[in-house]
């Protein structure tokens, strides 16, 4: 642990300045604290951080350069000191993983396989399991969808409650089971499920086991993810964040995420089980308006340049 990369007490300020974290709030060292205050803190943390940094995919299409950057010094200049840019799954995750660390969390990152609706795909998704006392807990700020986890889930198996509450009416929970499409009979893993509403079935979204991978683990993954032509992040544009809500009775007061706010080749609102399209582009000048109206990240012209005559661009 002691060999990884931190956050200086500066970035971390920063960090908190760019999710909106209030100063009365604010913690910089979480070893001398309760399990339970750790716990609630690491809660605060994964909501300010999801309803404020959108999960994205722009570098692939509107970049001259089309790459993704793990290193963390590289991920906090991009997310943190650019006004509202975001990253894919393994970039917030790394990032968030270097702020825990950074605030004396104990903790590790895993890879996942995503289900594609079909099958597992390979490893192209990343999590972070962080142990607090004797529990662990899946903390994950970079699944990019109506389905991600908006807190942090023990690691136990859980099939006989309802889940944890998610984005209402939805819920979602973890099973250790063996997995469809393995040939090993013996091998079992865990499996990140979500149902939509309470009357529908829980889906697997993504399976994983407990063993710890390192940053060259990433860097072979990140390379397939944001090169590959199979893989939906070279195809389309996707800009996703998370809208919060207000406490009832007090339209001042933070309440809990609600809902989601997506941009692809439209822009459409989600909130609880209801879906709302805003917009659908005809141009790709709409788009970028879009971006900056809703997202508050604009490109400059260099930029706006490289999608034009790809697949993407909306003409």
């Amino acid at each position: 642990m002691s060999n990884l990369p931190k956050y200086t007490k500066e970035q971390i300020i920063q960090y908190y300045e760019r999710i909106g974290l209030p100063e009365a709030l604010r913690i910089y060292d979480v070893a001398d604290i309760s399990p339970k205050a750790a716990l609630s803190y690491l809660k605060e943390l994964q909501k300010h951080h999801l309803i404020s940094i959108p999960f994205e995919n722009l570098a692939l299409h509107y970049s001259p350069y089309k790459r993704i950057v793990l290193h963390p010094s590289e991920l906090h200049r991009k997310i943190i000191c650019t006004t509202g840019r975001g990253g894919y799954c393994m970039e917030l995750n790394t990032l968030f993983n270097t702020l825990l660390r950074s605030i004396n969390f104990t903790l590790y990152a895993t890879g996942c396989r995503v289900h594609d609706g079909r099958d597992f795909n390979g490893w192209d998704h990343m999590i972070n399991i962080v142990t607090i006392a004797d529990s662990r807990y899946i903390v994950d700020v970079g699944f990019g969808s109506n389905y991600v986890a908006i807190q942090p889930i023990r690691l136990i198996h859980d099939t006989t409650t309802g889940g944890i509450p998610n984005v209402k009416p939805a819920a979602c929970r973890l099973v250790f089971k063996a997995v469809e499409g393995g040939t090993n009979k013996y091998q079992k893993l865990w499996c990140y499920q979500h149902r939509v509403d309470e009357g529908e079935e829980f889906r697997d979204m993504f399976c994983f086991s407990d063993v710890e991978f390192r940053a060259r683990d990433f860097e072979v993954m990140n390379y397939w993810t944001s090169t590959s032509p199979k893989v939906i992040f070279t195809q389309k544009v996707i800009c996703n964040k998370m809208i919060l809500g207000h406490k009832e009775g007090d339209a001042n007061a933070e309440g809990e995420i609600v809902g989601t706010l997506t941009l692809t080749d439209d822009l459409k609102k989600r909130v609880g089980a209801k879906t709302e399209k805003l917009k659908e582009f005809e141009s790709e000048g709409e788009r970028l308006k879009a971006l900056e109206e809703h997202f508050a990240i604009s490109f400059s012209e260099v930029e706006k340049d490289a999608i034009k005559g790809t697949a993407q661009e909306i003409r």
